[in-house]
């Protein structure tokens, strides 16, 4: 089994997908705004060892953390999602005595398919992960493990689905190399 993780430092999308890419465990964790950096990679530690009670996991993958951002973008986030991820990644290696595989987010979606026209109008976040959310829920549409889309007040998806998505497309594009 692959278990697949989106990190950041607000909340970790976590995908369990079996080599037939079935989904047998899908969520998005958001830690408690009060934790420190150190209460939330405990917090997952303790997720992380429950995941090794349930299943047997065999590969991790975990999406890279950013390396370009806008220009508006402050250099303390960017040391904090690397901060958190390198945490995050070693607890993997320590927990499941895996090294984890580094998925380029961007490649993962090209290789499974996963098309996003180019514009030149400007497009809200939400409106640039509409097409990836749509493509992997339409893909498991018809199979036992169907993709509920959660939906906001507003009747929007909510922001953590992006993230839950997003690591099941980095375990799905290493289950396309298999085949």
């Amino acid at each position: 089994m692959i278990l697949g993780l989106d990190i950041s430092s607000a909340k970790i999308g976590i995908a369990i997908l079996d080599y037939d890419k079935n989904i047998l465990y899908s969520n998005t964790i958001k830690f408690d705004k009060k934790f420190t950096l150190f209460q939330r990679v405990d917090f997952f530690k303790k997720l992380l060892l429950s995941i090794k009670n349930d299943y047997t996991i065999d590969k991790v993958v975990i999406e890279e953390p950013l390396m370009m951002f806008g220009a508006n973008s402050m250099a303390q986030i960017i040391c904090l999602l690397q901060r958190i991820n390198g945490m995050i990644s070693y607890l993997v290696y320590e927990i499941f005595e895996i090294e984890p595989i580094m998925a380029n987010v961007i490649m993962a979606r090209k290789k499974i398919g996963i098309k996003i026209e180019r514009t030149k109008e400007k497009k809200t976040t939400k409106e640039k992960k509409q097409p990836i959310i749509d493509f992997v829920v339409d893909l498991y549409k018809d199979t036992e493990t169907p993709i509920e889309v959660q939906l906001n007040r507003n009747g929007v998806w909510k922001d953590e689905m992006s993230d839950m998505i997003d690591a099941i497309v980095v375990c799905l594009s290493i289950l396309q190399k298999k085949g």
